[in-house]
């Protein structure tokens, strides 16, 4: 199994408009969840011993879509790309 991160929707487009919200989470808060998230997804993914392969939480605005929240077609390839490379590897041994 292999797990990847989820994006720092808080550098997004959409963020700069809907941050700080109702719940007063600003960019730095959704980076802080964000980032506790992707931490407890790798020390599940480490406790099972999958094959874990957490990239780095992506914070730069322009790996998101033209809507401004999704990934870009740019980050899905990169995602690709990493996966193709693990299974390779993996399947190798």
């Amino acid at each position: 199994m292999f797990v990847l991160s989820i994006p720092d929707w808080g550098v997004s487009p959409f963020a700069a408009s809907h941050l700080p919200d109702a719940n007063g989470r600003d960019s730095a808060r959704v980076a802080e969840e964000i980032d506790a998230f992707n931490g407890i997804a790798e020390k599940i993914a480490g406790r099972y011993e999958w094959n874990s392969s957490i990239l780095p939480a992506f914070r730069a605005a322009s790996l998101f879509a033209p809507d401004g929240l999704h990934p870009s077609g740019e980050l899905y390839k990169y995602w690709a790309e990493e996966l193709t490379r693990g299974i390779t590897t993996r399947l190798a041994k």
